[in-house]
């Protein structure tokens, strides 16, 4: 009898090497590792937290009023301080504190570029940015009302060497993720105080 044999198709060989493989590994993987706990940085005097920190910024400063971030985008290192003002009782006017900070650096040399409003679960915010430092530096804030009310100015400026509309469009983004993750710091010991009974009469 004469028998003719065709070789077989290549995605049904790839398959048959694919059984033949996997029958001859009976361990089983090993478990994905657990992801680390999110990063929390909080500051009770300035009453705010970072939860969580987002990728890029590590703390460099965190002691009484003073807040500061080392941040990196693409290699590139920066700088971010976090600032908080005191209550105003007659409200702030988060647009104008902008525009002063834009006419101030200006007067002193540098390039302000304008900004935009933000809307935040905290309301509405303002981000501007400029060239500083005589144009060794770029900046970008943000301002926006306390996360925990109030009426206290909170800035978040970042500092970084200048580049092209890439880099300041990344860095604005970096700066919108750590806004996104701001919020009123609580301070886990503290309880409302128990209800006491009445006297008896």
């Amino acid at each position: 009898m004469n028998l003719s044999v065709r070789p077989l198709p290549l995605f049904v060989r790839l398959a048959l090497v694919g059984l033949v493989g996997a029958g001859c590994d009976r361990t089983a993987p090993a478990p994905a590792p657990a992801p680390p706990a999110p990063r929390a940085v909080e500051n009770a005097v300035l009453e705010l937290a970072v939860r969580p920190l987002p990728a890029g910024f590590e703390v460099a400063e965190n002691a009484g009023d003073r807040l500061r971030f080392d941040a990196v985008s693409d290699g590139i290192p920066g700088s971010l301080v976090v600032t908080v003002g005191p209550p105003n009782p007659s409200g702030v006017n988060l647009p104008g504190e902008a525009k002063l900070w834009g006419d101030q650096m200006s007067a002193a040399g540098g390039r302000f570029f304008g900004g935009n409003q933000l809307v935040t679960p905290y309301g509405s915010a303002f981000t501007v940015r400029a060239l500083v430092d005589g144009g060794a530096s770029e900046e970008r804030r943000v301002y926006l009302l306390h996360p925990g009310g109030g009426d206290r100015l909170v800035v978040l400026a970042l500092r970084y060497p200048p580049g092209d509309a890439g880099a300041a469009n990344a860095r604005l983004r970096q700066l919108l993720d750590f806004l996104g993750a701001l919020e009123a710091f609580r301070d886990p010991g503290a309880t409302a105080a128990p209800a006491t009974a009445p006297p008896a009469p």
